[in-house]
């Protein structure tokens, strides 16, 4: 687990599931550092997404179990909790991995900030600032604005205003590298 921490702490690229990430070509440059990626989103355009994949993301039953199945690409777990039914979600992931639990008060910290429960990528983006980490280059995140590429219905009642104000005001404080 102190491995993960440290590994953490230093440069990596944060890549979302906006379908907007597939106009740009930022391939190279995610590739650059270790990368984290969220739930079910294969790299399905490496001129757009990269080809690298370290960290995975997720609290999902159905992502841990298409990992179950496949091959995982990544060789690290970042499980970011939610209220309910945490270790029966933990205990479906049977792939092998290092594993790791963002930590549960951060989250609901975030819930009462948005008055919503956090995204995936808003957990790790706050938890990449707790760590202080000054080198986070973030890519594929536009807030909604276009939809998630790999699944097109909104899961979640996240509150979307809140967490980009939330995410722009991180990537001032730490001087992060936002690629839109």
């Amino acid at each position: 687990m102190q491995d993960i921490l440290k590994e953490l702490s230093n440069p990596v690229s944060v890549i979302g599931n906006a379908e907007s990430i597939f106009t740009k070509e930022y391939g190279s440059l995610i590739d650059e550092n270790p990368t984290i990626r969220f739930n079910r989103a294969d790299i399905i355009d490496e001129k757009s997404q990269g080809s690298r994949w370290d960290y995975l993301v997720s609290s999902e039953v159905n992502t841990f179990e298409k990992y179950n199945m496949q091959e995982p690409k990544f060789h690290s777990l970042i499980f970011s909790p939610t209220k309910k039914s945490l270790s029966y979600k933990i205990k479906k992931v049977k792939f092998n991995t290092r594993m790791y639990n963002l930590p549960l008060f951060q989250t609901l910290e975030l819930e009462k900030k948005l008055n919503a429960p956090p995204s995936t990528g808003l957990q790790i983006l706050y938890f990449l600032n707790y760590l202080r980490n000054e080198n986070v280059n973030i890519f594929g995140f536009d807030f909604k604005a276009t939809p998630t590429f790999y699944e097109k219905r909104n899961k979640g009642k996240h509150d979307y205003t809140k967490e980009k104000d939330l995410v722009m005001s991180l990537i001032e404080k730490n001087n992060w590298n936002f690629y839109s």
